[in-house]
């Protein structure tokens, strides 16, 4: 099954905030690359993306954040520097980093771009 692209034709601008919840291990997104490929024939990491003005706001765009503590964030146009490409998949404001192989290399190069890290408010107390 080929993932699921909306086709509203946005593209996120540079500075948009993208997020992947939770840590960033290389085994673990070796294997989630992996089952992309199974489900969809391609290797892709899944992350939330939204042009907002922090980057823990992404959390506030999806009940599907709400599972994770923290998150390793970076911007959209980092992601597109290290040459990868994105898509909105699925709901928005979920996307999909492309990778075009599942060599450790690559991974790495992934893991690189994501510079900060950001908890989730709603876990904050109060929150």
């Amino acid at each position: 099954m080929v993932l699921n692209t909306r086709t509203d034709g946005y593209e996120l601008p540079d500075d948009a905030f993208v997020l992947r919840g939770g840590d960033l291990d290389l085994d673990e997104l070796l294997e989630s690359a992996e089952k992309c490929m199974i489900r969809h024939g391609e290797y892709g990491l899944s992350v939330f993306a939204a042009d907002v003005p922090r980057a823990e706001d992404v959390f506030t765009r999806d009940p599907r954040m709400a599972r994770y503590a923290y998150g390793r964030y970076s911007t959209a146009g980092d992601i597109r520097a290290t040459g990868f490409s994105m898509r909105g998949t699925g709901k928005a404001p979920h996307w999909t980093v492309t990778l075009p192989d599942l060599e450790v290399e690559t991974v790495e190069r992934f893991l690189e771009a994501f510079v900060g890290r950001v908890d989730n408010p709603a876990m904050a107390p109060g929150g």
